[in-house]
């Protein structure tokens, strides 16, 4: 089973889909299995396609609803960390640790 945009009832065959009633659990499973499948998809797009990224808006902005989180809440609060912590523009990155010796933290 996969999600599939709600106008897909007027073009695929009914037999075809699945329109019951889910649970919460079902539909954040089916919402989190979505929002993988559109990462994915804009990962892979050859040229980082605009519409893939919409897609991929779509999911997030329709599990804020099913959470009671409009857009515009959404985002205000990434404008609000933006403001606070910066954005990810600049690419700014985090060096990696090296791991601890396993041997040195044996004999301590």
């Amino acid at each position: 089973m996969k999600l599939v945009r709600d106008k897909y009832i007027d073009i695929i065959p009914k037999e075809e889909l699945d329109i019951t009633p889910k649970d919460d659990a079902s539909k954040l499973d089916l919402i989190l299995d979505k929002l993988k499948e559109e990462a994915l998809e804009f990962i892979e797009s050859v040229q980082r396609d605009p519409e893939e990224l919409a897609d991929l808006m779509e999911v997030v902005v329709a599990w804020g609803e099913m959470n009671g989180h409009s857009f515009d809440t959404i985002n205000h609060l990434r404008k609000e960390k933006s403001k606070k912590l910066g954005s990810f523009t600049n690419f700014v990155v985090l060096k990696d640790k090296p791991e601890p010796d396993k041997k040195s933290k044996a004999k301590k």
